[in-house]
């Protein structure tokens, strides 16, 4: 039995391609690339969902009539500390650089397939497939890394850490409050997740950036955590600003809290944080040798 599809680019060009049930996805694919002349790409349902290229044309559920979106990207670069990798516009993955920094994915090359995202730490590459899984961890939404750890969130708002214990890897005393996730930020040894309510937890290395006990109470009604090396900042809806951490990297803002109002992002350097104002205006602080002080050019500071 053959079905017919219809693959569409995004500017609307499309092809109508004809194949039997038992017809790989691949194979469907060269063909509508063929004959839309157009180079490697990745096909999508009507859903938005990327097939998996190594089925059959029936066990990807396609029908007579289906339509298909044949995505052409391009190549997305990750990089370790002496290692790089490329998602290519067909879903695989290319790695180069030292072995032992993630440089070889030969050993996993062949489940390097319909690849979505890549995440990286010092050492290690974590990809996320088209299917939502990473690895042997099923559903996965994101993923995030510190160091030398990672974590990741899945479809259902939990988490799961594995990697170096004292970077993050472990996050058995916190797990009970992982749940609801929607985002999660990190420095180079610690994890701060914000919850559906607003609220955060942060596990990792105590010392560094993951003791938030004396801002508990303050954190929150948080939209969005940034990080520096050892310190976050979590902004709240209500545009105030909350740091802990590293005193002198940025986790203390106590100089500055008055100003920090209606604060719409804030970004980083390795030791220090800056916060654009809804006027246009930034505030600074942290290590003054890493941008924790901008006098010498706060008065071209404004309309940022």
């Amino acid at each position: 039995m053959a079905v017919t599809v219809e693959v569409s680019l995004i500017s609307g060009r499309a092809v109508s391609v004809e194949a039997t049930l038992d017809t790989r996805v691949d194979n469907l694919k060269r063909r509508a690339q063929t004959a839309l002349a157009v180079g490697p790409g990745r096909l999508c349902n009507a859903s938005g969902v990327i097939l998996d290229e190594a089925v059959t044309v029936q066990m990807a559920g396609l029908q007579n009539g289906d339509l298909l979106t044949l995505q052409i990207g391009n190549i997305q670069i990750k990089s370790s500390q002496c290692a790089f990798a490329a998602i290519q516009a067909d879903g695989c993955v290319v790695s180069w650089g030292l072995d032992a920094y993630g440089g070889d994915c030969s050993a996993v090359r062949e489940q390097l397939r319909n690849v979505q995202h890549l995440q990286s730490n010092t050492g290690a590459f974590a990809a996320i497939l088209g299917d939502g899984s990473v690895d042997q961890l099923e559903n996965v939404r994101c993923v995030q890394s510190t160091r030398y750890a990672f974590a990741a969130i899945r479809k259902d708002g939990s988490v799961v850490t594995w990697g170096d214990k004292e970077c993050g890897g472990d996050s058995s005393a916190v797990q009970q409050q992982l749940n609801d996730v929607q985002h999660i930020q990190s420095t180079d040894f610690a994890f701060a997740a914000v919850l559906g309510n607003g609220s955060v937890v942060s596990w990792g290395d105590w010392a560094c950036s993951s003791h938030s006990n004396p801002v508990q109470d303050q954190l929150r009604g948080v939209k969005q955590i940034q990080s520096a090396e050892r310190a976050f900042a979590a902004i709240r809806w209500n545009g105030s600003v909350v740091s802990w951490g590293d005193r002198t990297g940025g986790g203390n803002s106590a100089a500055v809290q008055h100003q920090l109002q209606n604060v719409q992002k804030v970004q980083s350097t390795k030791r220090a944080l800056a916060a654009i104002l809804s006027d246009g205006s930034v505030v600074v602080w942290g290590d003054e040798a890493h941008g924790g002080n901008c006098s010498s050019v706060q008065s071209e500071l404004q309309g940022v």
